[in-house]
C-alpha cells in the first residue's frame, strides 16, 4: 500500500497476488472511472456492509484496486471448466494499480470503457 492507502503501483507490485482477498459484490462494479486515481479513488471509498451471526452490523472499508497479477488470477479461474467460481470480471478492460489490464475472452460489447472491481484483503 502506499501513502495515501491505495494499492502500490510499482512495476514489482503488479506481479503480486495477496494470498487471500475478496472480490467486492457485482454493486460495486462500476465503468465510471476515466482513469487509474478515479479507480482507485472509487476503491477507497468503497463500503459494504452485512449483518454477522450476532445480528451486528460490519463494515468492510478496506478495498483497493486489484494487482494486474490479481485481475489476471480470477480471469484464469472464472473462465476453468468446472470453475468454482462464476464468471466475476466479464467486461472487456479493468483498472489495476497500474493501469489497465485487458480480458482476453471477455464476450462484452462495449470495449470503449474499463471496468472496476474492487479488491480486499480477506486476512491480516
Amino acid at each position: 500500500m502506499d501513502s495515501r492507502g491505495w494499492t502500490d503501483n510499482g512495476e514489482d507490485n503488479k506481479k503480486l497476488v495477496s494470498p487471500s482477498f475478496m472480490i467486492a459484490s457485482q454493486l460495486g462494479a462500476t465503468y465510471a472511472p476515466t482513469s487509474m486515481e478515479q479507480a482507485a479513488s472509487h476503491c477507497a471509498n468503497y463500503v459494504e456492509t452485512y449483518r454477522d451471526e450476532n445480528g451486528s452490523v460490519v463494515h468492510l472499508k478496506d478495498w483497493r484496486l486489484p494487482t494486474e497479477a490479481e485481475i489476471n488470477i480470477i480471469i484464469r479461474f472464472q473462465y476453468m471448466n468446472n470453475a468454482a467460481m462464476d464468471e466475476v470480471l466479464a467486461g472487456k478492460r479493468y483498472w489495476s494499480a497500474t493501469g489497465e489490464v485487458e480480458n482476453p475472452q471477455s464476450t462484452a460489447s462495449d470495449s470503449n470503457q474499463s471496468a472496476v472491481r474492487c479488491i480486499r484483503n480477506a486476512f491480516k
